[in-house]
């Protein structure tokens, strides 16, 4: 399900709604290893992309009277929280241009390391 576009690149074709940025989720959810998620934007937002901006989301039960507080995207800009179900969030549709991101996760669990010769 991975096409290829370079020597280097893979793109992953989304299998669910949680493979698709755009809909509201919880990292954790999504990822039992992610206890803090950071994501550092790359490039410039309405120089080299529209859309695509990240907000969190605030009363996601209810659609019709949900709340976005959304962090405005510039390059070198750094958004770092919580990863469980107290900062449900969303990344809107890139609507032209590429957007391009950094997003590490981040775990306090040994078990969950990374394993090699970085890692004590």
């Amino acid at each position: 399900m991975a096409r290829e576009l370079t020597q280097n690149t893979v793109w992953i074709v989304q299998q669910t709604q949680h493979d698709e940025y755009w809909h509201n989720h919880v990292d954790l959810l999504q990822y039992p290893s992610f206890e803090y998620t950071a994501l550092i934007y790359l490039n410039d937002h309405g120089e080299e992309y529209t859309g695509g901006q990240f907000s969190f989301v605030d009363n996601s039960e209810n659609p019709k009277n949900e709340r976005l507080t959304t962090i405005p995207p510039a390059a070198g800009t750094l958004v770092f929280f919580t990863s469980g179900p107290e900062n449900v969030h969303r990344v809107h549709k890139v609507q032209s241009g590429l957007r391009y991101a950094l997003t590490v996760s981040f775990t306090c669990d040994k078990s969950q390391a990374l394993s090699g010769k970085w890692v004590d």
